[in-house]
C-alpha cells in the first residue's frame, strides 16, 4: 500500500510540475507575443508619421486647425520626445508631460505622475498608442479635456 502511496505521490508530483511548466511557458509566450504586437504598432505609427512628413503634412496644423494650442503629452518615451520636438516653436505648446516615471525623466518640460491633478489644456495626446483606451479610461476621470491617440493624430494630419 505505501509503495502504491509513493508511486501515486510521485506521479502527480510529476503531472503538476509538467502543467505548471506549460502555465509559466505559456504566459512567456503571451507576454512575447504583446511585445511583438506593440514593436509592430509602433514600426506602423513611425511608418506612417514619416509618410504625412513626407508629404508636409504637420502635427502643429492638425492642433491649430482643431484649436489645440496647450497640450500635454501623455508618454515620455521615443515617441513622446518626438512630438515634443516637433511642436518646438510652433504655435502649439506642450505645457507638460504625464508619466508614469515622472521623477526619474530629465526632460526641459514639466513632467507629473498621472496620479497628481492635472493642469487644464486643450488636449492631452497619448503617445503609448497601444494601450491608448487603458489610459484614457484612467485620464477621463482626471480631466474633461480631449484625449487623443497620437496614432488618431497622426491619422488626421
Amino acid at each position: 500500500m505505501k509503495k502504491i502511496l509513493y508511486i501515486i505521490t510521485i506521479l502527480f508530483s510529476f503531472i503538476i510540475g509538467f502543467l505548471t511548466d506549460q502555465s509559466r511557458q505559456g504566459k512567456k509566450r503571451f507576454l512575447l507575443e504583446e511585445k511583438n504586437n506593440k514593436t509592430e504598432s509602433i514600426i506602423k505609427l513611425l511608418d506612417l508619421w514619416i509618410q504625412q512628413k513626407q508629404r508636409n503634412k504637420l502635427m502643429s496644423v492638425f492642433f491649430e486647425r482643431n484649436h489645440f494650442h496647450r497640450i500635454a503629452v501623455y508618454g515620455m518615451n521615443d515617441l513622446g520626445k518626438r512630438v515634443v520636438d516637433e511642436l518646438r516653436e510652433t504655435n502649439t505648446t506642450v505645457v507638460y508631460a504625464i508619466d508614469k516615471r515622472a521623477g526619474r525623466i530629465d526632460e526641459d518640460l514639466r513632467v507629473v505622475h498621472p496620479e497628481e491633478e492635472l493642469d487644464t489644456v486643450d488636449a492631452i495626446v497619448v503617445t503609448p498608442v497601444f494601450y491608448f483606451e487603458e489610459i484614457e479610461r484612467q485620464l477621463m476621470s482626471k480631466t474633461s479635456c480631449p484625449i487623443l491617440s497620437l496614432e488618431d493624430v497622426i491619422n488626421n494630419l
